[in-house]
């Protein structure tokens, strides 16, 4: 596909996509801008990792639709995500894109993460890339209300510090891409999260 008939398509499902979202705009993590913050690191990584531009289309394309099954379900999104984005192709057809790559770089980004290919990596990291952002504490707390409000998940500060403490410990990079593009900053922000946990837990004894 020529750039100039990817930027149409582009245009269209990014479109799409704003529709979805706005429809269910109650998502303070799982929305548009998270969405465009995928976007823009699934071609950051892809190029890094010197993809051809057809596998960095396709990469594009499932970013933008990976969590628009949000508004049909918040659990098992992703497999509700790949039916909107077949429906949306059904639509605008289009020979030349491989709607089964879509569908697993998609359903790569289930929790927890087993990718299989530098694709389905690519995307899983660029999806968790917040961890070793600077604004890491400010999607943090748009997580939290949204778990709260979703997921009737309701956590005293030490015990939410606790569960992301132990999900960065836990987690790593698929990728040396993004390891080296945002490994540094997770780091600092795990020290960040050690000295919240610790001051809050300080207090709990006076």
């Amino acid at each position: 596909m020529d750039e100039t008939k990817m930027l149409s398509l582009e245009s269209d499902i990014r479109q799409y996509v704003d529709t979805i979202f706005i429809k269910c705009s109650s998502f303070s993590f799982h929305n548009i801008e998270h969405t465009m913050n995928v976007v823009r690191n699934v071609e950051e990584l892809a190029m890094e990792a010197n993809l051809t531009g057809e596998k960095i289309m396709h990469l594009r394309i499932a970013a933008w639709f990976h969590d628009v099954g949000m508004v049909v379900s918040y659990k098992g999104h992703e497999a509700e995500s790949v039916i909107i984005m077949k429906r949306f192709f059904s639509d605008n057809l289009r020979m030349d894109i491989n709607l089964q790559l879509i569908e697993n770089c998609i359903l790569a980004t289930r929790m927890p993460q087993s990718p299989n290919t530098i694709m389905e990596s690519i995307i899983c990291d660029a999806d968790l890339a917040h961890v070793g952002e600077e604004n890491y504490f400010e999607w943090l707390g748009k997580l939290r209300e949204e778990w709260k409000k979703w997921c009737n998940m309701s956590l005293n500060e030490s015990e939410w510090l606790n569960l992301n403490l132990d999900f960065l410990t836990h987690h790593k990079f698929h990728t040396k891409q993004a390891s080296l593009k945002f490994h540094s900053v997770k780091e600092k922000n795990m020290r960040k999260l050690n000295q919240m946990l610790f001051n809050v837990l300080a207090k709990s004894t006076y």
